[in-house]
């Protein structure tokens, strides 16, 4: 899919999910339908999932701060926020307006995209014409 719906395409979670199976297996990329996926397309996959993720745990902690809500509902509410669902659980005239402006950022997120979001935050930083030695790290 070419839209943004809201929250996160299905190929995005496809492409992170045949990233960890491909891993799994021991290969490195991805290839599917005699094709393979570019290792900047693994990459943009997992940052939209991380910063997807983080953004939804953050309105969902100004939530539980903000508001006297069962967790499941105030979660419940935030994720269908961020995914531009159009579900709810009915709380959503109770909340405050900090609720109720959370709820409504969550929904601009989720429906412009992480990566329309995260461009809008960066500053325009000049490119480095250079590279560090590279240096392995043990993972796990």
């Amino acid at each position: 899919p070419s839209s943004v719906g809201g929250g996160i395409r299905t190929t995005t979670f496809a492409v992170a999910v045949l990233s960890v199976i491909a891993f799994i297996r021991g290969e490195y990329g991805i290839k599917i339908f005699g094709r393979e996926i570019g290792q900047s397309d693994i990459w943009k996959a997992f940052v939209v999932i991380v910063v997807s993720t983080g953004v939804t745990m953050v309105g969902l902690i100004v939530l539980l701060i903000v508001e006297d809500a069962p967790f499941l509902v105030l979660f419940f509410e935030a994720c269908s926020a961020f995914g531009t669902t159009g579900l709810s659980l009915g709380i959503t005239d109770q909340l405050s307006d900090i609720g109720k402006w959370t709820l409504s950022v969550l929904m601009f997120i989720g429906r412009i995209g992480v990566i329309s979001f995260v461009l809008l935050l960066k500053a325009n930083q000049p490119k480095r014409n250079y590279n560090y030695p590279k240096e392995s790290v043990i993972i796990g």
